[in-house]
């Protein structure tokens, strides 16, 4: 690839968009070889993985798929792999060590606690230690070859619950707990902390109820502090570019799909909006890619 370019690649139904952060230009790379709802992703060597998610868009049924596929941005193609030994959605994916961790989630009528292991190298999923409690909706990252998760939504409502798991002894391990309870949510790593953004809880009557707070946790000292910044958005994207968290389509306030792309700087406390789409942007899977020149 003779040149390249960091942009923000967006993957939601049969489409797989991308956004240039210099020159703010949207594109359209190759449509995935099935439609993907609301799947995990992640990049491993400039491949992104996505997998799992709902089976189709029929706000009906939370039927979830196991399939899974990797996208080339080298020749603007995908590859089918193994399907995980599980569908789930609503789940956790993260990369470590050129494997994929699978985490909890739910499919259909079922809460899962279960975490499977992807090895690249072997195009194979393999069944690890599970956590002790079932849960969909949660939030992951990984900070120091250590995966962390956070709160979800359990058979007994939202939690706060924070835990780690060690890849290197398959072992999990009880962190301190959130300072709010939430799920629908998201967790990212910049310079050794982690940031909790978005997400929600739920009134008596089942409706949405948005988590604004945004903490930050420090996994040396083992605790949590909340910052001054909010921000009211759920089911939304996100990935980290030069220690910035971009924050994609997502849920607003006023319970529309989002049209925004917004930026928090942790370093800075500060939340801004990036970009306006010209549509809504719907799913929660983004990732940055490095796209050759002539795309």
């Amino acid at each position: 690839m003779r040149s390249e370019k960091k942009s923000l690649v967006m993957c939601h139904a049969e489409n797989l968009e991308s956004y240039d952060f210099d020159t703010e230009r949207h594109a359209f790379l190759k449509d995935s070889p099935v439609p993907l709802y609301n799947p995990c992703v992640c990049v491993v060597d400039n491949f992104m993985y996505a997998c799992g998610g709902k089976y189709d868009s029929n706000e009906n049924n939370e039927i979830a798929t196991a399939r899974c596929f990797r996208y080339d941005p080298r020749f603007d193609s995908w590859f089918e792999l193994s399907s995980m030994n599980e569908a789930r959605k609503d789940f956790v994916m993260v990369a470590h060590n050129n494997m994929l961790y699978a985490i909890a989630g739910q499919d259909e009528n079922l809460v899962m606690c279960t975490l499977e292991c992807f090895s690249i190298a072997k195009n194979d999923w393999e069944s690890k230690s599970s956590l002790n409690h079932a849960v969909y909706g949660l939030a992951g990252t990984i900070c120091k070859g250590i995966v962390y998760i956070s709160g979800g939504q359990k058979f007994d409502g939202h939690c706060s619950n924070m835990l780690s798991y060690d890849p290197e002894t398959d072992h999990w391990k009880e962190e301190p707990n959130m300072l709010h309870p939430r799920s629908n949510h998201v967790m990212l790593e910049v310079r050794d902390r982690l940031y909790v953004l978005g997400g929600n809880t739920e009134d008596s009557y089942g409706f949405p109820v948005p988590s604004i707070a945004i903490e930050t946790y420090d996994p040396d000292s083992k605790s949590w502090t909340g910052l001054k910044a909010t921000l009211n958005i759920r089911e939304a994207g996100a990935t980290v570019q030069d220690d910035k968290v971009y924050i994609v389509g997502g849920i607003n306030g006023q319970h529309y799909y989002s049209d925004l792309i917004q930026c928090y700087n942790p370093l800075e406390d500060r939340l801004d909006t990036v970009n306006k789409f010209p549509t809504r942007i719907y799913g929660r899977a983004c990732a940055i890619l490095s796209l050759p020149q002539y795309v």
